[in-house]
């Protein structure tokens, strides 16, 4: 008697968070195989074996299972959205739409699914209507992670929206407390726009909390430098060599401080405005 499966789009969305390695993959591929040899007409253990095989880039592999899936139950709800990631990881953004558009026409809040139309439609510069499903995705999602906010706020970035990219990482930054990646972001889409004290404001609270001080006295420098207010940004990065002198040489030599100085060492130079 053959083990249970999970039902075919909880199996789905399970395998993106899959982090197994290919030799594991391809040892469950085949036992996979085995089984269906026994049970030639198991629907679920072709969608089975097609994740995996999406996950170890077999795409054309993956299809065939998926194919002989519809074949034998062609209203299996994970047929669609199992086609449009295997399209989305091979590359192929324009054959993934259309799968994972009729999946979303069936279930319209399902997180995985509104994740890959999103990314897809980005990776095809339709920036508005990846934002759209980005917003949806996030109303949706219990669990948002982090790349999801970030996408977001890229798509609205692209369409020159920086108030509702900022609206969209203060969100993530609220649900799931200080991500480097949303800070950064915020930060650049700040300093883009010429919200040079909001940049400063959000630099200074990086400062409290972060233990290395160094990298984000470079950032403040540069956008005091980029907002003409060339002594502060000298003396903000003189502060930044300052830190880095006080840490033992082992530190003061490796290659990552060794730019960061040389940089911070152009910025304490500069000379002083009109």
């Amino acid at each position: 008697m053959r083990p249970a499966l999970l039902p075919c789009v909880a199996l789905l969305c399970l395998g993106t968070s899959s982090t197994l390695a290919h030799g594991d993959l391809h040892e469950r591929i085949a036992a996979l195989t085995a089984q269906i040899q026994e049970h030639p007409r198991d629907v679920e253990l072709r969608l089975a074996r097609a994740e995996l095989e999406r996950q170890h880039g077999e795409w054309e592999a993956a299809l065939k299972d998926y194919d002989e899936a519809e074949r034998l139950d062609p209203r299996a709800a994970a047929l669609d959205l199992g086609r449009g990631r295997v399209h989305f990881d091979a590359g192929e953004d324009a054959l993934a739409l259309p799968p994972l558009s009729r999946f979303l026409a069936r279930f319209p809040q399902n997180t995985e699914a509104l994740r890959h139309r999103a990314l897809t439609l980005a990776r095809l510069a339709r920036h508005r209507e990846a934002a759209a499903d980005f917003d949806t995705l996030l109303r949706a999602a219990t669990a948002p992670q982090p790349d999801d906010f970030l996408e977001a706020a890229r798509s609205w970035r692209a369409l020159e929206r920086s108030d509702e990219a900022l609206r969209v990482l203060a969100e993530g930054s609220a649900r799931l407390g200080a991500v480097p990646a949303l800070e950064e972001l915020a930060l650049a889409i700040e300093s883009e726009a010429g919200q040079t004290d909001a940049a400063l404001a959000r630099i200074e609270r990086a400062l409290g909390r972060s233990p290395r001080r160094e990298p984000w006295l470079e950032r403040k420098a540069r956008i005091l430098l980029q907002a003409g207010r060339t002594e502060e940004a000298r003396a903000a990065a003189r502060e930044g060599l300052e830190l880095i002198a006080a840490l033992p040489e082992a530190r003061r030599t490796t290659p990552l401080l060794q730019e960061l100085t040389a940089r911070l060492r152009v910025l304490a130079a500069l000379e002083k405005g009109p």
